[in-house]
């Protein structure tokens, strides 16, 4: 994925430069089996390509990595949100967001 940069939790409210053609990776944990899952909140101007789980190896129950991969649709300035929640429970009640704005020439 050279065409990609990559971003984990620590870009939270940061913001990011993409050159033509660069898209971006983001990596954030998750934990699917206590039912908090990362889902979009919000995408303007990004277009999703791949909303991947991998699994740590740690066994039954264990955390893993969820991976999002997007490409801009075009040039200026967007933001991509986040949101860690329980697909059941009150989309308000969130146990954690993710916002990364992006800047593409």
């Amino acid at each position: 994925m050279s065409n990609f940069i990559e971003v984990d939790a620590q870009a939270n409210g940061q913001i990011i430069t993409l050159a033509q053609g660069q898209g971006v990776v983001i990596r954030l944990p998750e934990n699917p089996t206590t039912g908090y899952r990362w889902t979009v909140a919000s995408c303007e101007g990004m277009r999703l390509e791949a909303d991947d789980y991998f699994p740590s190896g740690g066994g039954v129950g264990a955390a893993g990595t969820r991976r999002f991969r997007w490409r801009p649709v075009g040039s200026g300035a967007f933001q991509i949100g986040l949101v860690l929640r329980r697909a059941w429970e009150d989309p308000a009640a969130t146990a954690g967001r993710f916002v990364l704005k992006i800047l593409c020439s």
